[in-house]
């Protein structure tokens, strides 16, 4: 067995200020370079430096245990890998999870392949060895997993069949850049669950409420009144979080809320009950008026129109249990609030 000795001077590793360099599992940041060597900080905050060769560097890239990611700690990129929705691959539905893993198969093979110095980066060298990405694509979405439908068979492999090749670089960026949340995340975009914490939702919620005045009051105001709301409340924030890093109220440390867009702001001013709107702002008799259950009464179109009265039996039972309302009336009422008869009118 040949003896191999990587040479201390040949080697050139060119590392950035704002690298994460992962060697043998442990994530360093870069603090000097050397002719002959490099000088590492380890990120577990024990402030260990430690000091590789070129040549121990050039043997971790030939074994596979070093691990470059560049720019890792810029802020643009800290920010980007925050604003990314972290979510647990169990918790999404089974076909958005073979629809991951789908994508995930093909970005492992064409970085193995990439490894291998067989692809590069373009939409030519990709296209050329799309069959080959496919075909190595299979051994990683061929693993059992919960989210198979079932329809292969025990022990086959199943490999991608429609595989684009920017789209797949685009991934492949993508998933160098932010990990598999870049990928999954991808299927959460679509999604049109609110985004909004609780905590933003409760002050918009108040706040909003201040459109229920007979002052009559826009929803261009209304947006002020939500901005004041909550540059008050992150001031306020602020100031706690000050306090508790000087040690003068410990406690859970607060985050800043987001400030609700225009139109969020729109949508939960139209969830107000229309009833309750018209009543504040232009009066009872303006909303009895206007939300009466009869509108103009009776309407015929033409002479000797017949009209008769029908009769059909509700059950206020169901009615006043999915309301509410029947856990809250008193035992001896309840027998005799279960059946009525209304009546109602049909023209033919």
């Amino acid at each position: 067995m040949l003896d191999i000795q990587s040479s201390p001077t040949l080697p050139r590793f060119a590392f950035g200020d704002f690298d994460d360099v992962i060697i043998k599992g442990i994530s360093y940041r870069v603090e000097d370079s050397f002719p002959h060597a490099c000088t590492f900080t380890r990120r577990d905050g024990t402030g260990v430096t430690e000091e590789f060769s070129h040549a121990y560097l050039s043997q971790c890239v030939t074994n596979g245990t070093l691990e470059h990611k560049r720019d890792f700690f810029l802020p643009e990129s800290a920010k980007r890998r925050l604003r990314l929705q972290s979510r647990e691959l169990s918790t999404l539905s089974p076909r958005l999870q073979r629809k991951a893993k789908y994508h995930e198969a093909l970005v492992l093979a064409f970085l193995e392949m990439e490894k291998e110095g067989k692809v590069k980066r373009t939409d030519a060298s990709t296209k050329s060895v799309l069959e080959e990405i496919k075909f190595r694509a299979g051994k990683y979405y061929s693993v059992p997993s919960e989210s198979d439908d079932g329809q292969a068979a025990k022990n086959t492999r199943v490999s991608p069949e429609k595989v684009c090749a920017s789209r797949l670089l685009k991934r492949v960026a993508a998933y160098c850049r932010d990990g598999l949340p870049a990928l999954y995340g991808q299927d959460i975009q679509n999604s049109r669950a609110r985004r909004i914490s609780p905590d933003e939702l409760c002050l918009l919620t108040r706040t909003v409420r201040n459109f229920l005045s007979p002052e009559q009051p826009t929803i261009a105001s209304i947006v002020e009144d939500v901005d004041r709301a909550f540059r008050a409340e992150n001031q306020r924030r602020k100031e706690l979080t000050e306090r508790e890093l000087n040690g003068e109220r410990p406690g859970r440390k607060t985050s800043y809320l987001a400030l609700p867009s225009r139109e969020t702001i729109r949508r939960e001013i139209k969830k107000l009950d229309p009833f309750e709107v018209v009543a504040v702002r232009e009066g009872l008799d303006a909303a009895r008026k206007k939300f009466a259950p009869v509108g103009r009464g009776l309407v015929v179109t033409r002479p000797l129109e017949r009209v008769e009265m029908d009769a059909w039996v509700v059950d206020l039972k169901t009615i006043m249990a999915t309301c509410g309302i029947w856990s809250m009336t008193c035992s001896p009422w309840s027998p005799r609030l279960l059946v009525r008869s209304v009546q109602g009118l049909v023209l033919y």
